[in-house]
């Protein structure tokens, strides 16, 4: 009943309450930080948590989420050549067809690059195949997705969060790739 509800959250806000001491002077390595506790929306350490910075490979936590919301997960993607060309040698082979959910979990597993860009391939070829008149490529469908979960500092320019050149392609804070990840794992746990 409720009294049982009432001891677990105060038993959870006493263990909570103990951890900032665990963070107390401590100096990051990193450039930012979030430790987030999201059932009890209590954030452990914090630090430069809102400063958007280059995302590198966390953008596939977005391409993950996009894929898994708005594309048939039993489906298959076929791994084209122009996926191919994309940095990063994984194993992937030309004309390799993968349930959508292998792949993400092998582009997640070692960060293919590859995978990345044959996901949002296969999708921008089938929305076009099937609406011409459709302009929503993956790309922009992971830039609105932020957008409408109000992660503000998220944007992306590729679905692998590769470089190109000197430039990043992908930004966020870490507390906006903490959500991010949070909602991926409480919606996809599998």
């Amino acid at each position: 009943g409720f009294g049982q509800i009432r001891i677990q959250q105060q038993l959870i806000a006493s263990k909570i309450a103990q951890v900032p001491q665990v963070f107390e002077g401590y100096t990051p390595n990193a450039r930012s930080v979030f430790v987030y506790a999201p059932k009890s929306d209590y954030i452990l350490y914090a630090h430069h948590e809102l400063t958007p910075l280059p995302l590198a490979s966390l953008a596939k936590i977005m391409t993950a989420t996009v894929a898994l919301n708005v594309m048939d997960t039993g489906g298959r993607v076929l791994v084209d050549e122009e996926a191919l060309k994309t940095y990063g040698e994984n194993g992937l082979m030309i004309n390799e067809s993968w349930v959508l959910t292998d792949l993400i979990k092998f582009m997640m597993f070692i960060s293919s690059n590859d995978g990345a860009e044959a996901i949002a391939r296969h999708h921008d070829s089938y929305l076009i195949s099937n609406d011409p008149l459709n302009s929503s490529t993956f790309v922009s469908k992971m830039n609105s997705t932020a957008q409408s979960l109000g992660l503000s500092s998220l944007s992306f320019q590729n679905p692998s969060g590769l470089d190109e050149g000197n430039t990043a392609t992908a930004f966020g804070s870490a507390k906006d790739i903490a959500k991010l990840y949070y909602k991926l794992h409480f919606e996809h746990s599998d």
